[in-house]
């Protein structure tokens, strides 16, 4: 074999080696594509959902000079950790009677500091009322709503933020408050 036709067939093999390169890159390219256009789907299908309160435990009883008491609350709908941090929750109770001895405030608001009553919240957007400790005999009724500002996500490239804005028609900075529970 002559050097020129060994030269020759080693063009061919490198051209026919980069061809598969290329096709392997258009192929895994066509997946992220994918992926992508599913993530950016199911996040704005959350974003299109309203957000809910619910209370796992409507009603309870509990036994008077107890340590506290605990009602939790769960939010549905949060999506961003910064929706999920810059919730507030805000109790009234029917008379402005509560079990912890004493008025219950106005208005109780998660940014309210600690007292017989206060709202803890996690880190995934629901709360509590916790009743530092049940001292009252009777029938008391509590209604919870939640103000929130919608946000998306900032872990997500421009891009991202960009798209995710189209296929949900989220409005930046909208407020929203829930239902009553």
């Amino acid at each position: 074999m002559k050097k020129s036709q060994v030269y020759f067939i080693m063009y061919i093999v490198l051209i026919t080696e980069l061809l598969v390169v290329i096709l392997e890159r258009d192929h895994l390219m066509e997946k992220e594509h994918q992926i992508k256009k599913k993530m950016v789907s199911s996040i704005a299908d959350q974003y299109k959902r309203d957000v809910e309160l619910s209370a796992p435990i409507p009603y309870s009883e509990w036994q008077i000079g107890t340590d506290s008491v605990q009602i939790p609350v769960n939010a549905t709908g949060l999506v961003s950790d910064e929706e999920k941090k810059s919730a507030v929750y805000q109790i009234k109770s029917e008379g402005n009677r509560g079990p912890g001895g004493g008025a219950f405030p106005a208005l109780l608001t998660s940014e309210a500091p600690s007292g017989p009553y206060s709202i803890i919240k996690d880190e995934n957007g629901n709360a509590s009322l916790m009743i530092a400790k049940a001292t009252g005999i009777g029938d008391y009724e509590f209604t919870v709503t939640m103000k929130v500002k919608r946000q998306l996500p900032t872990y997500l490239p421009g891009f991202l933020l960009e798209e995710l804005k189209k296929a949900s028609g989220f409005k930046d900075g909208a407020e929203v408050t829930t239902k009553p529970v």
